[in-house]
């Protein structure tokens, strides 16, 4: 199994690679040497999160992922789980400041609100071509409605909350 990608939404290994190096900044090279040690996707993307949230090397956390679980690793590196989650809500923030022109402070307000990073995407995306509040928008979008249609409702076109 090494070299291949497991457990993830990217079966494609150089895919894989592409997103972790533009998400995390790390040398394509060291991200496949990862994977060809036998890591997941999924598996680095955690490792990598960890060295941001505890700013120590990623390589330092591929070793003691090699040794001890994560709740161990969080107590060695002293993260709780809201310092995780904070840290990810950060992270998040500033991929669609930097990737999307998205201002960081107001991702992390609405991600704070229980938003996930994709539906404040979507809605500052809708919000770029009207004049309607963030918050309006977001509760127009339900399990059952899709963006395009929260769009579409608000006279604009489906590819609106894409771009």
């Amino acid at each position: 199994m090494a070299g291949q990608v497991k457990k993830s939404a990217y079966n494609d290994r150089d895919t894989a690679i592409e997103v972790l190096h533009t998400d995390f900044g790390y040398e394509k090279e060291e991200i496949a040497k990862y994977m060809d040690e036998g890591n997941s996707y999924l598996e680095l993307k955690n490792c990598m999160l960890h060295a941001y949230a505890s700013k120590v090397p990623l390589s330092e956390i591929i070793e003691m992922r090699k040794l001890y679980g994560w709740a161990k690793i969080n107590y060695n590196l002293k993260l709780s789980a809201q310092d995780l989650w904070e840290v990810n809500i950060e992270h998040q923030a500033d991929r669609m400041e930097k990737f999307m022109g998205l201002d960081r402070a107001i991702v992390i307000e609405w991600m704070h609100k229980g938003y996930g990073v994709h539906q404040v995407k979507r809605a500052s995306f809708i919000a770029r071509h009207i004049d309607m509040p963030l918050e309006d928008i977001l509760a127009m979008k339900t399990r059952k409605i899709k963006w395009s249609e929260v769009a579409v409702s608000l006279g604009l076109r489906p590819e609106d909350c894409r771009e």
